[in-house]
């Protein structure tokens, strides 16, 4: 399903990885020092990107449990009323082609309204995980922006540490948000 798809954005949507001659940048150029505005982004290891992995992968089973619940419990019988309906439609051999279509759109309306109300709620859950992520950014970047990193890593590694447990705590706190986002879509479905 569509709604299933909830990733974790980064700002520049690319990955930083080691070269032979220094860093590779996310445009795949070698270079010494990264840009000054790609800084913040240079925290993030193979490590922390495999956390993230994991923490998306927890938040896209969250999802798809709630919406498998949703569909066993109330669509599939939204689904079967639409589909009787629809098929009601074709009874009266003297309607016109326009007034059966008419009808079967009338009798889909209710599904489409639906799809697209939860399309929406996940498409904002999603911005907000991505928001949460940006934010944990800005807060890292800010906290080490201006740290002497003679210590030999330390820093880096620290920063990197400090990031993910910002965006975990995040999203554990919009993970939080899931069964209230599941009680506006069935409203939503009940109201129909």
């Amino acid at each position: 399903s569509h709604y299933n798809d909830v990733t974790f954005s980064r700002e520049d949507g690319g990955h930083e990885q080691e070269g032979a001659g220094g860093r590779r940048g996310h445009d795949g150029v070698d270079r010494e020092e990264p840009p000054e505005e790609d800084a913040h982004l240079t925290i993030m290891t193979s490590h922390s990107l495999g956390r993230m992995e994991d923490m998306s992968r927890k938040v896209q089973a969250a999802v798809e449990a709630m919406m498998g619940s949703i569909e066993k419990s109330h669509l599939r019988k939204m689904q079967k009323n639409a589909f009787t309906c629809s098929a009601k439609c074709f009874d009266n051999s003297t309607d016109s082609t326009q007034v059966v279509n008419a009808c079967v759109e009338n009798c889909q309306r209710p599904i489409a309204d639906v799809q697209n109300f939860v399309q929406s709620e996940i498409q904002e859950f999603q911005e907000r995980l991505n928001r949460g992520v940006l934010a944990c950014q800005d807060k890292v970047k800010d906290k080490y922006a201006l740290a002497d990193d003679s210590s030999g890593g330390f820093q880096k590694e620290k920063a990197t540490r400090d990031l993910e447990q910002c965006v975990i705590e995040s999203t554990n706190k919009l993970l939080l948000q899931l069964p209230n986002i599941e009680k506006r879509i069935i409203k939503n479905i009940d109201s129909k």
